[in-house]
């Protein structure tokens, strides 16, 4: 009975973690994980109990508190950059977890947004996204000689295998005229502008970025 009693209050513990905003990324998936073996009868390991303590003492109610204050100074202050960071980072091998929270429109854990802020990448992607574009609407340019047809030209967007290819191809012989600027940044990196390139005779455009472009003769 006392075992029940005790199983009882940690799944009560776990569901209140659970309810709070603060709980996000692995934290909630950890707690997910245990909420789904006490739910199936099964024990959890000393180790698994060392860290459900960490997070739930994390995720405790006082913490909220602090969570909502941080709240407001993250929306009036950080939401912009920050939605511009997770972009960048979604990608990366670390931080995808709290940009999933920030894409997701939800409040990030302060330590964790004010790490991934300061991080010289991420300025870097800010000193990016805030300069304005070198290359105006309608400039026909040219790759670059260091442009890599494969790894610097994006066309996730075009479902066509073969018209991809042709567009890449078409672009590395002739060039393009510039069509629009894609509000993002990917990489952390000078010239990370990426633009929206119509190779000649072609229905649809290519990705690149600004550093694997140059002006064509007019």
């Amino acid at each position: 009975m006392v075992g029940y009693t005790l199983m009882a209050t940690l799944a009560d513990n776990i569901n209140a973690a659970l309810s709070r905003s603060l709980c996000q990324g692995w934290d909630r998936n950890f707690l997910l994980s245990i909420q789904g073996k006490l739910e199936a009868g099964k024990t959890i390991s000393k180790r698994q109990h060392e860290v459900l303590a960490q997070i739930l003492d994390k995720c405790s109610d006082s913490n909220e508190e602090k969570h909502a204050d941080w709240g407001h100074i993250y929306r009036t202050k950080y939401q912009t950059d920050a939605v511009v960071l997770a972009q960048y980072h979604i990608t990366q091998r670390y931080y995808s977890d709290i940009s999933s929270v920030i894409i997701d429109g939800d409040v990030p854990s302060k330590h964790k947004f004010k790490r991934m802020y300061n991080n010289k990448y991420s300025q870097k992607v800010l000193a990016e996204y805030n300069k304005a574009p070198r290359l105006p609407p309608g400039e026909y340019v040219l790759a670059r000689s260091n442009c890599n047809s494969y790894k610097n030209i994006q066309t996730h967007h075009i479902n066509d295998y073969s018209a991809s290819r042709d567009c890449v191809k078409r672009f590395m012989k002739d060039g393009g005229f510039i069509v629009g600027v894609e509000k993002y940044i990917h990489s952390a990196a000078k010239g990370a502008k990426r633009y929206r390139i119509l190779p000649p005779g072609k229905p649809h455009y290519i990705i690149i970025e600004e550093r694997f472009l140059k002006r064509g003769l007019k």
